[in-house]
């Protein structure tokens, strides 16, 4: 007489006709039986032999006992169904999708729900005498619910389970294994070694791939990005101080040199004056980042006869200059350049275009057979000791006499006219450097400002306060070298570190002379160093992906994660203390692909 579900007795009754087919067993007879599996035949029988066999590999310390293996023939099954429980410490409840559902076919009685089915008397058992119960999913089938069950088995709706799937078999079983034994469980040493012969192929060939995509320039867009984001932190938390040996003289800019009307030529006026008080204080160089290219008859004079007076003193004069004559020569007024002073190209160079990504600062202009010095090179060196004879499209450094060569970061050769920069027409090469970006606030530090640690900080001044000093009692300029600018929004540009507001360019001129004072040029990593750099991620894919072997999903995406962050990690240290800067997106590229090509060949 069959019960309600509620009051079905889970004994299986003397001479039953309930047969194999209802039987839940454990795992291999070792020498200590301690995993018992139970599950429903009709159900999953070849699923738990597969799971079975699995376990076995991971867990080859461990006896699991299965019916259909470990029952002898002419043994009384159920007797030792019940001492293979009674030994087991852990019970698997393997439920496929038809566990909850199957029926008897004769009395459509579900078999949960008939007195004496073997399974629910395992589970009970299992549950009364105290042992650790793990429901294990299979086949895409869920946790019962507590309606769904017998009353005896309810508990089994509130107990963590494991689920096998198919996508994650092996890392699943992997799981589960290391959930019955701890950190113990074993690595199936055929499977582990078939892993390695692939990841000893996929390493080398995805690196190939994905370096072939790199020489195809389609990822230089994601490339500058990642190289911003990089120069950013690391010049934002690791700020480099320019050096001591900078000084900043701000002039105001006049309403003609905003609004650009006719150009103020009396500006020279006050150049001239500024140059005759900055001589007194006897500073190793004053550089101007101004143009003066056309001729001013009523007020070159004063500024030549200045730059001489200078020049007489022992200081070295610089100007700017953006445009060069029919001749190759740099474009100055006459007087300026008959007056001894030296001059260099003013133009610096935007990683994308249009002044919104300003990153390069400029060593030399190559045109004509000719190299002509920039403005930031003559100031951090004497020119007669820079040797740009021999300098080329092909060259990686520039030879200084009495210090290492300052390394060419990259050199870009120009098909079009620059409007911002007329000397830049076509056939003309611009030899380039990347120096290291400061905070533009320490670079508008005054003398006054509260906070202000002028052995460590440059020292921004304005006409103003360089008329209140004097050189007898107070002097911050001697043997320096003194940039001079003018505070104008047509001179206005973004580099990596300007996020929200732009800096004038002579802020960014004084970082440039700042990064050659110090030698602290950054230079981008080298063909070769990037491809090591795809082939290393590649491998280190592989070796992570290997240790993590049958790893839970969440757990190797943890993995993945900080394996991608770390390197960024390790990117952002090689540019703040080796002036060095990678290019990140394919190497990362190359590990994701890896990562993503051995996970496939795990869950075959």
């Amino acid at each position: 007489m069959m019960t309600q579900a509620g009051d079905v007795d889970c004994v299986p009754e003397p001479g039953s006709a309930i047969g194999r087919e209802h039987i839940a067993s454990g795992l291999e007879s070792l020498a200590v039986p301690g995993i018992f599996v139970s599950y429903r035949r009709d159900d999953s029988f070849y699923s738990v032999r597969l799971l079975c066999e699995h376990l076995r590999r991971w867990l080859p310390g461990e006896a699991i006992f299965l019916d259909e293996s470990d029952i002898q023939a002419g043994d009384q099954w159920r007797t030792t169904l019940a001492q293979r429980l009674g030994e087991a410490d852990v019970v698997l409840v393997v439920i496929g999708r038809q566990w909850i559902s199957l029926a008897n076919p004769e009395t459509h009685v579900r078999r949960l729900d008939e007195p004496g089915d073997v399974v629910c008397w395992e589970i009970t058992q299992a549950l009364s005498s105290g042992k650790r119960v793990i429901p294990v999913l299979i086949d895409g089938a869920g946790l019962p619910t507590e309606g769904q069950l017998p009353e005896a088995l309810k508990v089994l709706a509130r107990i963590q389970y494991r689920e096998i799937g198919r996508r994650n078999f092996e890392g699943d079983v992997q799981a589960l294994a290391r959930a019955l034994s701890g950190t113990g469980a074993a690595v199936d040493p055929a499977r582990w070694i078939g892993l390695v012969k692939r990841s000893l192929l996929t390493v080398p060939i995805v690196a190939a791939v994905i370096l072939a995509v790199g020489w195809s320039n389609l990822l230089d867009q994601a490339d500058v990005w990642f190289q911003n984001r990089i120069t950013w932190i690391g010049d934002s938390i690791f700020d480099i101080p320019v050096p001591d040996s900078l000084r900043i003289v701000a002039l105001p800019a006049r309403t003609t040199e905003t609004t650009g009307s006719s150009p103020d030529h009396s500006r020279r006026l006050e150049l001239a004056r500024l140059l005759d008080a900055l001589t007194a204080f006897r500073p190793q160089a004053v550089i101007f980042d101004v143009t003066l290219e056309a001729n001013a008859p009523d007020f070159d004079g004063p500024l030549a006869s200045a730059v001489a007076a200078a020049r007489n003193a022992g200081v070295r004069t610089v100007f700017g200059f953006k445009d060069l004559d029919p001749s190759g020569n740099p474009l100055i007024a006459d007087r300026l350049r008959d007056s001894g002073a030296e001059l260099g190209v003013v133009c610096v160079g935007d990683r994308r275009g249009g002044g919104s990504n300003v990153a390069f600062a400029t060593l030399a202009l190559l045109r004509g057979g000719r190299a002509q010095p920039s403005l930031s090179l003559l100031a951090a060196h004497d020119l007669r000791r820079v040797h740009l004879d021999g300098l080329s499209d092909a060259s990686g450094e520039v030879q200084v006499d009495g210090q290492r060569p300052i390394p060419v970061s990259l050199t870009q050769t120009f098909d079009v006219q620059s409007p911002t920069c007329p000397a830049r027409g076509p056939g003309t090469s611009m030899v380039r450097f990347i120096p290291h970006i400061s905070n533009r606030e320490n670079l508008r530090q005054d003398p006054g400002a509260p906070g202000v640690v002028t052995k460590a900080a440059p020292i921004r001044y304005s006409p103003d306060e360089l008329r209140r000093l004097s050189p007898g009692t107070e002097n911050p300029f001697r043997d320096k070298i003194v940039l001079v600018g003018i505070e104008q929004s047509r001179d206005l540009l973004y580099t990596p570190l300007d996020l929200s507001a732009p800096r004038t360019g002579f802020e960014f001129q004084a970082d440039a002379i700042g990064a050659l004072l110090s030698q602290r040029a950054v230079r981008p990593i080298s063909v070769l160093g990037h491809a090591v750099s795809v082939l290393l991620l590649a491998a280190a894919a592989g070796i992570i992906r290997l240790a993590g072997l049958g790893s839970s999903p969440w757990r190797l995406r943890f993995w993945l994660g900080l394996a991608l962050a770390g390197y960024l990690g390790v990117a952002v240290s090689a540019y703040r203390g080796f002036d060095s800067l990678w290019r990140p997106v394919l190497p990362m590229l190359a590990f994701v692909a890896t990562w993503t090509a051995l996970g496939r060949f795990e869950r075959r």
